[in-house]
């Protein structure tokens, strides 16, 4: 065997050859008959298609009778209504250096809000509305909600936070027009 043929170690031990490939050296027959490698590849990471997925439903059912009801609401007004809104979509952190505004983006990347009132014509967001159920009664929720509130409320929108549908379109005026809705004294 010549050096051009180099095959390496592992190569000539299985090759069965007596003499060394560099010295030309003959070495002892080896005490099998026959190697076998078997190649197990390495245990991959799941990828997308290896998890099962199912369908489901964008919104709660206590969410679809509010939409149903927000909905004429919204179209009296001349406004749409939008659902499910990241608040990464509607916020976006305004910190000086890279490394805060990643840290700034961790505390807003997975929640979002249930409903908000838009423009027709551009999609500008007027009010964000929250429906809000009984798990918004845990002290982790009420702190959630109430650091949501202050974000939304610091870059200019509005936050409607509601149990159900009563009052809904008082509730939705008095957001959007609220010195129709002030009290004025009374001269008596």
């Amino acid at each position: 065997m010549s050096l051009s043929n180099n095959i390496g170690c592992l190569g000539w031990l299985l090759s069965g050859q007596r003499t060394s490939p560099r010295r030309g050296r003959r070495y002892a027959e080896p005490q099998y008959s026959s190697v076998v490698i078997r190649q197990t590849p390495p245990k991959a990471e799941p990828v997308a298609h290896d998890y099962r997925y199912k369908r489901k439903y964008l919104l709660t059912k206590n969410e679809w009778y509010f939409y149903k009801a927000l909905k004429p609401i919204a179209d009296e007004l001349g406004y749409i209504v939008l659902t499910k809104i990241r608040m990464a979509d509607l916020v976006e952190p305004n910190e000086p250096n890279e490394k805060m505004k990643y840290g700034a983006f961790q505390k807003i990347k997975a929640k979002h809000v249930d409903f908000a009132l838009a423009k027709a014509e551009n999609c500008e967001v007027i009010i964000l509305i929250e429906l809000d159920d009984n798990s918004h009664n845990d002290q982790d929720q009420l702190d959630r909600d109430a650091f949501c509130n202050r974000v939304y409320r610091d870059c200019g929108y509005k936050v409607l936070r509601t149990r159900g549908t009563a009052d809904l379109r008082q509730r939705i005026l008095r957001m959007i027009q609220p010195e129709a809705y002030e009290q004025r004294p009374t001269n008596r």
